[in-house]
């Protein structure tokens, strides 16, 4: 008999999870790598022109010091381990971009991401975003699937994306 994870979802706190989220971030971005060479769409730490390591620390520290009403990270704990995250993040005025989900591989398909996503949407709400905005890649079915289960549908590569252009991205918005 399997027995499931009593996995909760939890606010960030810096004190408490800043080094948990560098290393789930660490382990999110080598993923997104290895898809991403695996879809044969370019060598990642070449695209950036930076290490994995590089990367995430150019946007670590910020990313942490983000708090409501400009945004929220949430966290997947079980029994005292992070196991996956997802973040809401002001874009523009009015707009929210939903940024680094990822629940690691045995946790996923039981629900935890759906739900983390469902809190995002509606911390956006609470936060009085009118949109919600996210990219994902063409390659990743499951986020995809997750996304327009959830109401997003494509739409046009966003102004000013962190995401670059030589990668094949899906940018996707959900109006609130």
């Amino acid at each position: 008999m399997e027995i499931v994870p009593l996995a909760q979802i939890i606010e960030f706190d810096y004190d408490l999870h800043h080094s948990d989220l560098h290393r789930l971030n660490i382990e999110y971005v080598t993923w997104v790598a290895e898809q991403q060479r695996l879809a044969s769409d370019g060598d990642l730490e070449q695209i950036l022109g930076m290490s994995i390591g590089e990367y995430v620390e150019s946007f670590l520290e910020v990313f942490m010091k983000i708090k409501p009403p400009q945004g929220v990270i949430l966290l997947l704990e079980d029994e005292g381990s992070i196991v996956g995250m997802g973040a809401l993040q002001e874009f523009a005025s009015g707009i929210g971009e939903i940024k680094r989900m990822y629940i690691r591989s045995n946790y996923q398909n039981r629900g935890f991401g759906k739900a983390i996503l469902d809190i995002l949407i509606s911390k956006g709400r609470d936060f009085g975003f009118r949109k919600l905005r996210l990219d994902t890649a063409e390659y990743f079915p499951y986020a995809l699937h997750l996304y327009r289960s959830a109401g997003f549908v494509e739409v046009d590569r966003f102004a000013n994306s962190e995401v670059p252009e030589e990668l094949r991205s899906t940018f996707m918005e959900l109006g609130l």
